[in-house]
């Protein structure tokens, strides 16, 4: 199975855009900043044992998408023609773990927790779900796949203030 397979697999998409959450175009420090976000959701720290497998795969299908993403060679080529390195070349030109460390420090439950603490409630939140919300045209199966602790009834009720406020569409 190649990148893009495993994208839909993963992430029912087998656009790379669309597995971070960012359009064409977006900025690279955009792209990394999704790409955290994306990251902290599907690690395979967070995954019940029974599921590590998986989420393992979805982890590494994630990594490999911001990889693309984040070299501007293999992102202009991805840009114009659709085309991905194919695995082997990931193989070749990356040590994961050593990739991951780069980007991040080691990531705890507590840390987890905190960011959560954090976030939940806050002013990113609402800008998150506001953008999830006009970009999946209020599709609640699809904003739940790309927010952070999603509660349905909070979600809701702030759904419907923006709609009151005339934030967002109805």
């Amino acid at each position: 199975m190649g990148l893009l397979d495993d994208c839909k697999q993963y992430f029912g998409t087998d656009d790379l855009y669309q597995v971070l959450g960012a359009k064409k175009g977006s900025r690279d420090n955009e792209i990394k900043t999704l790409y955290r976000k994306q990251s902290l959701k599907v690690h395979p720290d967070r995954a019940e044992e029974a599921d590590k497998d998986v989420a393992k795969r979805r982890f590494q299908t994630l990594s490999k998408v911001h990889f693309i993403l984040s070299d501007k060679s293999l992102r202009e080529t991805y840009d114009e023609t659709g085309i991905i390195p194919t695995d082997d070349s990931f193989e070749s030109k990356a040590d994961w773990v050593e990739y991951w460390r780069l980007l991040f420090p080691k990531i705890t439950p507590k840390d987890i927790d905190d960011f959560l603490d954090k976030y939940v409630g806050s002013e990113d939140e609402r800008n998150d779900l506001k953008t999830y919300y006009v970009r999946f045209e209020g599709d609640l199966d699809v904003i739940t796949q790309y927010m952070f602790c999603f509660d349905e009834i909070r979600s809701r009720e702030l759904i419907q203030e923006m709609i009151d406020n005339e934030e967002v569409p109805e």
